[in-house]
């Protein structure tokens, strides 16, 4: 009794001492890679998001404005309540324009704010993503192009200007295959989970790039900061009026940082668009990059985008709430295999009473409900 004793303490020591060892060559591991990758970034950084100071006014694909109520270069009036909208992700994925001008620009517009819409934009060619349709005024191949077809059908817009941040895929980020073991569709496989990470790297880094774009292009040198900023994908539509309304009250009224829709949220929060107050921009533009690669491995919870921003609002004391649908009506332009192109409102109550007619003609008569 007294041998298989001894023995059994020793067995327990090796055991907490393994573990003990396991815990901190891990956490020893996760500390290089971030410092590796964070090398990478400022490297990537360097030579694609600082340097746009140094191109032309004039490049479409630099820092310049183009204001639609012809006072190009005026100073911005710190009085005046100002919206950043960004619209991030890949350009090649740009298929639409006309619904953003009309159901989400136009009524902030018409409530006097002074409207800063920036496209930051992946100019590679689309890395992974569905199909898009392009039956309305769509695809867009350059900045120029997106400038042009703004300054000739929305002309008489004022009190909006219009700017330009490209930038391109991080070349050097390694695969993290902590990272690929939390996502969910595990059943996808190994390849699935590969192309997912690297979209998540475009998307998070395109949020990266527009805020540091956002703050050095506009905000310092100009020497205001938003009271608003909203981020929406490239790639999404609205099938009515945004209640911008809604947003601002709860923020005068304290009751909000942010704001989504509520749906799609898979878990989290919907990730294809987000209002904020200025605060809250610094952490879901600013910060979910770095924290994709210092969070993700540890946080069991984290399956996908939607419950990564979910954590980095919550960590950071942000409060949110969701917009009805109706309200914020905004979805995603898909294309299946199955159903050719169509509109993707999983789980959102699309009301077809909404510019239905026009948005469905030669597209699918099938929505995802």
């Amino acid at each position: 009794n007294q041998r298989c004793k001894g023995m059994s303490n020793k067995f327990q020591r090796f055991l907490i001492f393994f573990i003990f060892a396991s815990v901190v060559f891990e956490e020893i591991a996760l500390y290089q890679y971030v410092v590796s990758q964070n090398r990478i970034k400022s490297r990537v950084l360097s030579t694609s998001v600082y340097k746009q100071e140094k191109k032309t006014k004039e490049a479409y694909t630099g820092c310049r404005p183009y204001n639609i109520s012809h006072v190009d270069g005026e100073q911005p009036n710190n009085s005046v309540k100002r919206v950043a909208i960004v619209v991030t992700g890949q350009l090649a994925r740009v298929r639409e324009i006309d619904t953003k001008m009309k159901f989400l620009i136009a009524p902030i517009l018409h409530q006097g704010y002074h409207v800063d819409l920036i496209f930051s934009l992946n100019v590679d060619v689309a890395r992974y993503g569905n199909l898009r349709s392009g039956m309305i005024d769509g695809p867009y191949t350059s900045f120029a192009e997106i400038s042009d077809y703004i300054e000739r059908h929305y002309w008489y817009f004022e009190n909006l200007n219009l700017y330009f941040n490209e930038h391109t895929q991080p070349q050097k980020i390694e695969r993290n295959n902590q990272i690929l073991r939390r996502y969910d569709k595990q059943e996808n496989g190994k390849e699935f989970l590969r192309k997912r990470f690297k979209a998540d790297i475009q998307q998070l880094y395109s949020l990266k790039s527009a805020y540091d774009y956002m703050v050095h292009n506009l905000e310092l040198p100009n020497k205001f900061t938003y009271d608003i900023v909203i981020r929406i994908r490239e790639d999404v539509a609205f099938f009515g009026k945004v209640d911008f309304e809604y947003f601002t009250n709860a923020v005068i009224n304290n009751q909000t940082d942010y704001a989504t829709i509520d749906c799609n949220k898979f878990g989290g929060i919907n990730d294809k668009a987000c209002v904020m107050t200025r605060e809250a921009a610094y952490y879901y533009l600013g910060t979910s990059f770095e924290r994709m690669f210092i969070d993700y491995p540890r946080r069991r919870k984290l399956r996908n985008t939607e419950t990564f921003y979910k954590f980095v609002m919550e960590n950071s004391k942000m409060k949110g709430i969701e917009f009805p649908f109706d309200q914020f009506p905004v979805i995603v332009m898909r294309g299946f295999n199955d159903t050719g192109n169509c509109y993707h409102s999983f789980k959102c109550p699309l009301n077809t009473s909404i510019w239905y007619d026009e948005f469905m003609e030669g597209s699918c008569n099938r929505f995802h409900q």
